[in-house]
């Protein structure tokens, strides 16, 4: 594209019939007497940013709920618990006799009681997820237990509709500008060339303007600039993050796009400055025909075709189409880091408890372990078979060789057997 006096000089000498000109501003040629074409490509300015793959996180399958809902589902667990115990202080499972003075397990004391808030943080802990297995005796108790079933119904359905949607989700972090307002006000645009034609969007829509002067990358002739090296250069600024946006034509960055999936993202919100080329020519019937050709042309499949194959027109990257990515094992790794935490700490666990009964001598522990309103069906029926187990012991001991009285001899076929 010639400046105005060359472009003059040229189309009066007879040197050329016809000249390319941007028909968006005015016309370059409006003193001389010429003809224009209709535009043969109508275009505009948009823009693309530089993207890349995000580090996968260990624990990304928490990442259906913020940081603040997690907090508050922690302090329902521990208020519920408190609850738990409060309500069973008022109105335990057996009762209220008078001159009772019953904190949870009956005993009234404080570490009874402690002992009682943290087993129940373990029964509301495991609901939440859940894995419930406590008894609720009382009619404050069940009502309670609606309450909680309600919460545990929302938070496990939101999370599991959310989970599936963040774990698939591509892993991939978008650079520069959210919106038009952090475009104008805070953003570097890189531009191919500094001149005005190449130039005007970037001053216009951008905080400051990046371009290779021309000392560092010359022209290949007057006025014809060296597109590839300067392609090369604006690419370079991005990957550097020296400028946050390349803004230039639609086609010229649709291409680009197109050859850089993987790092590059087109920002579906910039579309400024219109960009319209035509011909001008100073042969009325030559204009007119390239013109009825040039329209004629504009409307017909192969048009189409030509702009699909030689600039990427209503291409699309492979990876804008796909909306999910494989689940690999890292991303579940937080899972199996949690349980296995969770083992560690149950051997450990096991392995104190089993140093204590060894120190203190005190038999079976379980045996001697107090049933208190948090122990559950099977914590119970394990007691009560504890219980007959040592009744029977005791009868045993004071009765060697007994048998019980309503046993008597056996008969078979109306004779009693042997022994």
């Amino acid at each position: 594209m010639l400046d105005r006096s060359a472009g003059e000089q040229m189309l009066s000498a007879g040197t050329v019939d016809l000249l390319l000109s941007d028909a968006s501003p005015v016309s370059v040629q409006q003193d001389t007497f010429v003809y224009h074409t209709v535009p043969f490509h109508n275009s505009f300015h948009t823009a693309i940013v530089r993207k890349a793959k995000k580090q996968t996180s260990l624990f990304r399958f928490l990442d259906p709920f913020t940081m603040d809902l997690y907090l508050t589902i922690f302090s329902m667990i521990i208020g519920t618990a408190l609850l738990l115990s409060l309500l069973d202080m008022l109105w335990p499972a057996g009762g209220v006799k008078p001159g009772e003075n019953h904190m949870c397990d009956g005993k009234g004391d404080l570490r009874g009681w402690s002992q009682s808030f943290i087993s129940s943080v373990y029964h509301i802990s495991v609901a939440t997820v859940g894995g419930e297995d406590y008894e609720w005796l009382t009619a404050p108790l069940k009502l309670l237990r609606a309450g909680l079933l309600l919460v545990v119904l929302v938070v496990n359905a939101t999370y599991t509709a959310n989970l599936a949607a963040f774990l698939s989700a591509p892993s991939v972090q978008i650079f520069g500008p959210s919106t038009m307002d952090e475009l104008g006000s805070s953003s570097r645009v890189c531009a191919l060339h500094p001149a005005a034609w190449a130039s005007a969007a970037a001053e216009a829509y951008g905080s400051s303007m990046l371009t290779a002067s021309l000392d560092d990358i010359p022209d290949l002739a007057p006025g014809i600039p060296n597109i590839e090296a300067r392609k090369v250069w604006v690419r370079e600024q991005l990957d550097a993050d020296t400028c946050d946006v390349w803004l230039q034509d639609a086609v010229v960055l649709q291409k680009e796009l197109l050859a850089n999936c993987e790092s590059r993202e087109a920002l579906p919100f910039v579309s400024v400055v219109p960009i319209m080329y035509n011909m001008v020519g100073i042969e009325r019937q030559l204009v007119a025909n390239i013109s009825a050709g040039l329209a004629a042309l504009g409307g017909t499949p192969r048009f189409d075709r030509l702009k699909r194959d030689n600039f990427g027109t209503g291409l699309t990257c492979g990876a804008d189409e796909s909306s999910s990515t494989q689940i690999s094992a890292q991303m579940m790794a937080g899972v199996y880091i949690i349980f296995a935490t969770f083992s560690g700490l149950a051997v450990l666990l096991a392995a104190v408890l089993r140093l204590q009964s060894e120190l203190s001598r005190k038999g079976d522990r379980e045996a001697s372990a107090d049933m208190t309103h948090t122990a559950t069906e099977g914590d119970l029926l394990r007691a009560i078979l504890r219980k007959v187990e040592r009744m029977d012991q005791r009868l045993e001991g004071e009765h060697p060789g007994s048998k019980p009285a309503n046993e008597g001899p056996l008969v078979i076929d109306g004779r009693v057997a042997p022994g």
